[in-house]
């Protein structure tokens, strides 16, 4: 989103998105900029991930949607404080992170222009992956609920705000 200019930006602006959940580390947003300050747009660093690891270098055969799964559920422990303020603020559609793979690829690749990318889930967020993440907090909380009450301290009145404004029958 620091990239976004001209009619890029303009079509952001119109889309009216009132939040915007960083999720990536301080040096990352340093190093590629943040979404573009404007009037009515607030913006939230919650950096969730605590281990760092570089995507460039995994082993290209391990399956990428269960690497990815369990570095998520690394993130559902450690990051349980950025979590809990990202649901106060607002939950955010993941899969569309999808949609910017091929931009993410070629930044990447821009800034590394010495090395291979070798790992296939590099920028990656599709389905699977939630649905290995969800799969896993399952079995370890009963449910995804249980997770946000046990884990992050959810209280039934976020769990109905939460509920409220995004379910749809």
């Amino acid at each position: 989103m620091g990239k976004l200019t001209g009619a890029d930006l303009d079509r952001f602006h119109a889309l009216g998105v009132g939040t915007v959940i960083d999720l990536r580390y301080p040096w990352e947003i340093a190093a590629r900029g943040r979404a573009p300050q404007m009037d009515g747009l607030a913006w939230h660093n919650l950096s969730i991930e605590h281990r760092t690891y570089d995507q460039a270098t995994i082993d290209p055969t391990l399956d990428p949607w269960r690497y990815l799964a369990d570095r998520y559920a690394e993130v559902a422990e450690d990051g349980v404080a950025e979590l809990r303020q990202a649901l106060e603020l607002v939950a955010a559609d993941f899969a569309r992170t999808e949609l910017a793979t091929a931009r993410l690829i070629a930044d990447w690749q821009a800034l590394n222009p010495d090395r291979e990318l070798l790992w296939p889930g590099f920028g990656r967020a599709p389905e699977t992956i939630i649905r290995h993440f969800l799969a896993d907090l399952t079995a370890a909380y009963g449910s995804v609920v249980g997770y946000a009450t046990d884990r992050l301290g959810v209280d039934e009145a976020l769990t109905a705000r939460l509920r409220d404004r995004l379910l749809s029958e």
